[in-house]
């Protein structure tokens, strides 16, 4: 009789990039608020305490926070301005509603906590709110609350492990992992949010850099990696620099009207798509470039941009990839179905063909449209026949 095959547990020392995370839960000192949908959760709120430090450490909080209540989350520092020194490091949060939230406050150094199984955004950082340290921190499960029950303003109910919503911040070797919806989230509003829920069109955070981003981790989350909405206006080079981007639903990296961003040094293995930017950022600023060759009037839409991007990109002008049988070979379940049949010499007995359920088989069939719009769900995924 065989040995039953063990998967083994990979360390830093076999696989830097696809190591075992494992975290602990329990600490020492517990805080747990009141259990069930009528109760009203506890929270900890720090709020108008500008230049006194604040120290949280090693606590372990569980079912902190209240639901439809803005400012009830676990912890908060609110409008404090900046907290040199303060620090919130070695927690662990579980089974709460949202875990840490900053908002209008600065300096603030969050470091090698533990999330899992916490209610919307987990460590979020709000408006006014930069020059703070997130590091080493392990974030897992989180998952979104529905659209009705959402605060209002916010997008919670597409939750991400780590939402920024102000920059400049530090994001240093960070885990999110198996998260329900994206695991770190930067969304940059063109006006500033202030504290009395008022708008201040003439701060405008598109226009700051979005601070050092290094060696941060996604890994299996429900639908992206990372994630990046409307950084277009800073005048920096912002750098992603030794991410992970592995096993996401559907993209590794996804930007969204962003430019002047790099990634170097960096894995995407697994995702349904590693990446998402490169002919849209050259459609939008309307020119490419390629060595020392410019291409575009600098315009938005311009076409030959648009045209370079596509046609120099250097997947499509690697050798490499020619000697690759499957390069370019994606096909639908359907086509490939029939290619079976042709490389088989398939020739039926019966004047028409019919073929029972080969919708629930393969997952696709001629003229059964889900719907108008597309042909199928996203969340499709082809099998080989």
């Amino acid at each position: 009789m065989s040995e039953i095959p063990t998967i083994p547990i990979l360390s830093t020392v076999d696989s830097l990039e696809f190591k075992t995370d494992v975290a602990l839960l329990s600490r020492n000192v517990k805080i747990y608020g009141a259990k069930g949908e009528e109760s009203k959760g506890a929270y900890m709120q720090v709020l108008h305490t500008p230049n006194i430090s604040q120290l949280v450490l090693g606590v372990e909080f569980v079912n902190m926070g209240r639901l439809s209540e803005l400012d009830r989350f676990a912890i908060q520092l609110l409008y404090s301005g900046s907290l040199e020194g303060s620090s919130i490091s070695k927690n662990s949060f579980h089974d709460n509603w949202r875990c840490i939230v900053i908002d209008g406050t600065s300096n603030v150094t969050i470091s090698n906590n533990v999330g899992h199984r916490n209610n919307g955004h987990c460590i979020f950082i709000g408006s006014q709110s930069q020059d703070n340290i997130i590091e080493k921190n392990f974030i897992s499960q989180t998952k979104s609350i529905s659209y009705h029950n959402k605060w209002p303003g916010y997008d919670d109910y597409n939750s991400a492990a780590f939402k920024n919503e102000y920059s400049p911040n530090i994001y240093l070797k960070n885990v999110a992992f198996g998260n329900s919806y994206d695991g770190f989230r930067f969304y940059n509003y063109h006006e500033t949010k202030l504290e009395d829920g008022t708008w201040n069109s003439q701060i405008n955070p598109r226009k700051n850099s979005m601070g050092q981003f290094s060696r941060n981790e996604a890994k299996s989350n429900g639908y992206n990696g990372f994630q990046i909405f409307y950084n277009s206006q800073n005048l920096e080079r912002n750098v992603f620099d030794r991410l992970v981007a592995a096993k996401n639903r559907y993209f590794g990296l996804f930007f969204h009207a962003t430019s002047r961003l790099s990634v170097s040094n960096s894995l995407l293995a697994e995702n349904s798509n590693n990446v998402e930017m490169r002919f849209a950022t050259a459609f939008k600023e309307g020119y490419y470039q390629i060595g020392d060759k410019l291409f575009g009037t600098g315009k938005y839409g311009d076409m030959a941009a648009t045209f370079a991007s596509i046609y120099l990109d250097r997947e499509i002008r690697t050798v490499v990839l020619d000697v690759d049988p499957s390069n370019g070979a994606l096909r639908e379940s359907v086509l490939k179905f029939m290619s079976v049949l042709r490389s088989m010499d398939f020739v039926s007995t019966y004047p028409n063909m019919r073929f029972g359920n080969i919708k629930d088989d393969i997952g696709q069939m001629n003229f059964e449209f889900e719907s108008v719009f597309i042909f199928f769900y996203l969340s499709l995924n082809l099998v080989a026949v």
